[in-house]
């Protein structure tokens, strides 16, 4: 055999054992393959042809060359695959971008797939109101009764009421359409009137010989007399010997 043949023979055989040779990837280690033991000296040159690969460490997974942690979504997010973004509930754990796996926020949460929130979960509407979730909008609150504003705390004041600053007692009557809990306001009834802020009566006085009763079985409550309210079940009444509305009452003839 002449020289030059010689020499590709042996470039030949060099190339294949280079190609056969490979540098363990970065959280992957060279082990042996017929026992499975782990040869970290060998990272550099892992020799297939001698019976070693590349492997990737416990708690990565990979190819030997490219490893990465599998990623866990986040909670309230879910793990889904392919074109159509089909759910793979087995893969939550575990999944991974590089395996055109992707975690995304479950319905009803917003985020990355790791820090999925529900903006209605607590309820930021105050007073009754209801928060839904509204395309392109953090959430919406749905007020009910007298209350308006973004978390329901803006009231209308009611008639013979006035919007007052809690915390200092002030009136402040140019308010009344608008009176904001959010700032300490809030409707009460004026002087001489009783209710919730929002419907504001004058105590109902009872006649003279006549008396205040409560309840399913007319219990008299004396001390109510000047205040006989009948919106808090109150009701004034003529008493035994006496007839007509409660209001004027006249002893009865014989």
């Amino acid at each position: 055999m002449g020289l030059l043949p010689l020499l590709v023979l042996v470039l030949m055989v060099y190339v294949s054992v280079i190609d056969s040779q490979a540098r363990c990837g970065e959280n992957a280690v060279c082990i042996y393959e017929s026992f499975g033991l782990h040869v970290p000296q060998r990272n550099e040159r892992c020799d297939e042809n001698l019976g070693y690969r590349c492997v990737c460490n416990n708690g990565y997974e990979g190819d030997g060359f490219n490893c990465t942690r599998p990623v866990r979504c986040g909670e309230n997010a879910i793990c889904i695959h392919g074109p159509f973004g089909q759910q793979v509930p087995f893969m939550r754990e575990r999944c991974n971008e590089k395996y055109g796996y992707q975690c995304v926020c479950a319905d009803g949460y917003e985020g990355d797939g790791f820090n999925c929130t529900n903006s209605c979960n607590p309820n930021p509407c105050l007073n009754g109101g209801t928060c839904t979730k509204p395309p392109e909008q953090a959430f919406q609150c749905n007020c009910t009764n007298h209350y308006s504003g973004q978390y329901c705390t803006a009231a209308k004041c009611g008639e013979n009421s006035v919007c007052t600053l809690g915390s200092v007692g002030m009136h402040f009557p140019l308010m009344n359409e608008r009176c904001d809990e959010k700032y300490g306001y809030r409707c009460v009834c004026k002087n001489g009137y009783e209710g919730d802020g929002f419907n504001c009566t004058r105590p109902v006085r009872c006649g003279e010989n006549a008396i205040c009763i409560h309840g399913p079985f007319g219990q008299q409550v004396p001390f109510m007399r000047e205040r006989c309210n009948e919106k808090y079940g109150y009701q004034c009444v003529c008493p035994f010997g006496y007839e007509e509305d409660g209001f004027n009452c006249i002893r009865k003839t014989k």
